[in-house]
């Protein structure tokens, strides 16, 4: 709760007259009857954890970061509405690379200084990818990367579009949208059955339940092989291995 300093006098003004008068010991005394108000009607908040959402918010490729921006926040208001995932709140965090490989290195080694974020979604265009995928495979962030595929064309879930279009403004969503949303969910998943798992949510348990993901999404089915990739061919997942970004 930001809470304003106060010192001497407050003094409120109303066409030149003083209307209302407080010293300091008044302000203190109204200031602990707030707190114990709060206090008494506020429930202790959940532990919180983060995932991270990278893309080209400003420049070129800005419309891509803004469609996909949109579907991961649903999702995650989606979850924390029913209660979060494994006693936790889930946060959103979004860093802007502007389509650049320089930034999204840059963006890769700030997601990287925050330990509550367990795991990373981006960077949309195969450049910052590669370039971003580095950083994560350093200091072990799971990483989910899409791109749009072109052979992507069934109609999206009416309901999605609904509820899509409530927190855009009114914007249509795209295949980039439901592919995030996908990916958003995966994640969710993946950190509910870490904690089942190991008790809380961990980067390293994060990526081990990913692995296991077998799910339907908006965008089809979503399984992964032996290597972690992508078992279907509507979507590509891309995976740094031994040194290279690889794709099926």
């Amino acid at each position: 709760m930001a809470v304003s300093r106060y010192t001497g006098r407050q003094v409120n003004r109303c066409k030149g007259k003083n209307v209302n008068r407080y010293t300091g010991k008044q302000m203190i005394l109204v200031y602990l009857f707030t707190c114990l108000l709060f206090s008494s009607c506020v429930p202790s908040t959940k532990p919180s954890i983060k995932i991270a959402l990278v893309g080209p918010f400003e420049g070129r490729y800005r419309d891509v970061g803004i469609e996909v921006i949109y579907a991961a926040r649903l999702a995650i208001r989606e979850v924390n509405a029913q209660g979060g995932v494994g006693g936790y709140t889930v946060e959103l965090m979004g860093f802007d690379d502007s389509g650049d490989p320089d930034q999204a290195l840059m963006q890769a080694k700030k997601v990287a200084t925050d330990p509550q974020v367990v795991a990373a979604l981006g960077n949309w265009l195969p450049s910052t990818t590669q370039a971003a995928a580095r950083e994560y495979d350093r200091v072990g962030i799971p990483f989910v990367a899409i791109s749009e595929p072109l052979s992507l064309t069934s109609p999206l879930d009416p309901s999605f579009v609904d509820r899509y279009k409530k927190i855009s403004q009114g914007v249509e969503p795209k295949f980039l949208a439901a592919m995030a949303y996908d990916a958003t969910k995966i994640i969710l998943s993946a950190i509910e059955r870490d904690v089942k798992a190991n008790g809380k949510p961990t980067r390293l348990g994060v990526a081990a339940a990913l692995a296991q993901t077998d799910t339907n999404g908006l965008s089809g089915r979503i399984t992964f092989d032996a290597k972690q990739n992508s078992d279907e061919g509507k979507r590509w997942v891309y995976k740094w291995e031994e040194g290279k970004i690889k794709r099926p």
